[in-house]
């Protein structure tokens, strides 16, 4: 019995120390090397997403982004690409990735779901208001004298737009106190007017580019002396393009433009290296094409590309026109998607025409255009166009009231999100700052 007795004592001793060992603590960290361990600690946290930004309030028709963090079990931060969204009432407002488009007034919930977890965000849909939609021009600050512009760029952060001038300053127009400044640059071989302008706004730098295919130089924001970007010659085969900094990349990249007898199509991305490469592109493509103008949807992160002058060949011995497509190209996807098609003969009543001011809300639900260069005759000029993408099959008129802007050499807009104001700038020897208050 005293033997037995002793078995029993010894075997609930070690049950003892087993449970002991099982309950060790996961919420400290282990001191002894214990990697199974840690590998358990790191395994109990928990999965997490939270919708940060989108609108709770919209009007049928407008188009929103929605955008969310996720963390997965390890605390790590979760690619946007692999968090899903939906509506929860798709009669009500119809989700298209994290791209909200309002279709009938009501409530409707989003959803954003990674792995097993999901946020939800409440969402109050309200029909349009009766009457015209009050457009109204108002006009900016008087211009710096002197200035004599050909390309804009825009800040987006600091709300600004900023404008070389052919007497060497980078002109500054300042969106929230309706202000001019200036920014000294010295360095370029060439004259401004040589030159396209983009912001790079990761590496906060200005960029000139040569009007062809050609040399890139840098800026800091503030103003100096530019540095040329690699060692590329000047090429004169990309004439009237369109040059830009991707928002996914934070390259530089140019479409388009004509030289040699043909109108280009191509897209080229100014690669790590500093040197410049053909990206390639699927199917479809816009026709070839000079002269086009564009403008970036910054939240959506896409370019919508209007007009131009051109044709389905590209050679300029066949007939060639003024266009009247838009399409839009996504920089996460490099995808084209043709809003307005090309075709041989555009509605005689539709936009069309090169050097057309373009201006893309930050969410894309709405483009605006204004004041094309050439325009096909019966087509009226000065006036203020709108299509909501996913909405509208084609340009409509917008009635506006105050004093419309005139014809000038140059034409860009850039929407501030912050005013909902739609900016447009008029350059050449006479430069005028215009804004008009435009909904989403």
């Amino acid at each position: 019995m005293d033997v037995l007795r002793s078995i029993l004592r010894t075997a609930a001793a070690s049950a003892a120390l087993f449970t002991l060992s099982a309950c060790h603590d996961l919420t400290s960290p282990a001191t002894n090397g214990d990697v199974s361990t840690v590998n358990l600690q790191a395994k109990s946290k928990k999965l997490s997403i939270a919708i940060t930004s989108g609108p709770e309030t919209m009007l049928v028709g407008e188009a929103a982004t929605f955008e969310a963090t996720a963390t997965d079990q390890r605390g790590r931060s979760v690619p946007a690409s692999e968090i899903s969204w939906k509506s929860l009432n798709p009669d009500l407002l119809v989700m298209n990735g994290n791209l909200a488009t309002a279709v009938q007034p009501g409530t409707a919930t989003i959803v954003a779901t990674f792995s097993r977890v999901s946020a939800t965000r409440t969402v109050t849909i309200s029909a349009v208001p009766t009457g015209p939609i009050p457009f109204e021009w108002r006009g900016g600050a008087a211009v710096p004298s002197g200035a004599n512009v050909s390309y804009a760029a825009h800040d987006a952060a600091r709300r600004e737009i900023l404008l070389p001038s052919a007497d060497g300053r980078v002109l500054v127009y300042r969106i929230a106190t309706d202000t001019w400044d200036a920014i000294p640059v010295s360095g370029l071989p060439s004259q401004f007017g040589e030159y396209q302008i983009g912001y790079d706004a990761a590496n906060d730098r200005i960029l000139f580019h040569w009007r062809g295919l050609g040399s890139v130089y840098a800026v800091p924001r503030t103003g100096g002396t530019a540095v040329q970007l690699g060692n590329n010659a000047n090429r004169s085969d990309t004439f009237d393009h369109v040059f830009g900094v991707n928002p996914v990349t934070n390259e530089a990249f140019t479409l388009f433009g004509y030289g040699f007898f043909a109108f280009r199509n191509t897209y080229w991305r100014f690669n790590a290296g500093n040197q410049w490469e053909v990206q390639p592109i699927g199917s479809p493509v816009p026709w070839p094409r000079q002269a086009p103008t564009a403008s970036t949807a910054t939240a959506q992160r896409t370019l919508y590309v209007f007009g131009g002058e051109g044709n389905a060949s590209g050679n300029q011995g066949d007939a060639y026109r003024l266009l009247h497509s838009l399409w839009r190209f996504d920089f996460v996807s490099n995808i084209w998607s043709a809003l307005i098609p090309d075709s041989e003969a555009p509605p005689a009543s539709a936009p069309a025409g090169r050097g057309t001011a373009i201006g893309a809300t930050a969410s894309g639900g709405s483009v605006y255009l204004y004041l094309p260069e050439r325009s096909p005759v019966g087509v009226p000029r000065e006036t203020l166009w709108r299509i909501r993408p996913g909405i509208d099959a084609a340009f409509a008129t917008v009635p506006t009231t105050g004093g419309a802007p005139t014809t000038t050499a140059g034409r860009w807009m850039f929407h501030d999100a912050a005013s909902q104001d739609m900016v447009l700038v008029l350059g050449g020897t006479t430069v005028q700052v215009h804004r008009i208050r435009v909904p989403e």
